[in-house]
């Protein structure tokens, strides 16, 4: 099974992949590897928690993976690149969390030559009421 970044792949760090098939852990150079989680996003958030060592954990992955990690309120902060790009058919990031509405705090916004990238802090509908709304503007996510 090979991975992209060869056999020195730029992460540095365990990396966690969700997967149905199980494989045996990848060790790269570097201090990359590839562990192999098949019993879902909590076994494997806790796994790169304790791989973490109190640092922060990034998840990434398609809309899919995403939804899932939204739905179960474990994402605190959002990083969500925008490219002036159509790629034609896919998932769409917001669609079916089931959560009701899910306000997004403006963090900051980066310019790239290709792409923007915005920063928001992830506020889910249970963490809020209309009588308790966030001190922000919302932003409405229309994909």
């Amino acid at each position: 099974m090979e991975f992209w970044g060869g056999d020195n792949p730029p992460f540095r760090t365990p990396v966690f992949v969700l997967t149905n098939r199980p494989a045996p852990t990848l060790v790269k150079e570097g201090g990359t590897s590839f562990t192999f989680v098949t019993d879902g996003i909590h076994s494997a958030l806790d796994q790169a928690k304790a791989a973490a060592g109190g640092r922060n954990v990034d998840i990434a992955g398609g809309a899919d993976t995403v939804q899932q990690y939204l739905r179960a309120r474990l994402v605190d902060e959002l990083q969500l690149h925008v490219l002036p790009v159509l790629f034609g058919a896919g998932l769409r990031l917001f669609d079916n969390l089931g959560l009701g509405a899910h306000a997004l705090e403006p963090i900051r916004v980066v310019d790239t030559p290709g792409a923007r990238v915005g920063y928001a802090r992830h506020w889910p509908s249970w963490a809020w009421t209309p009588h308790r709304a966030p001190p922000w503007p919302t932003w409405r996510a229309s994909m």
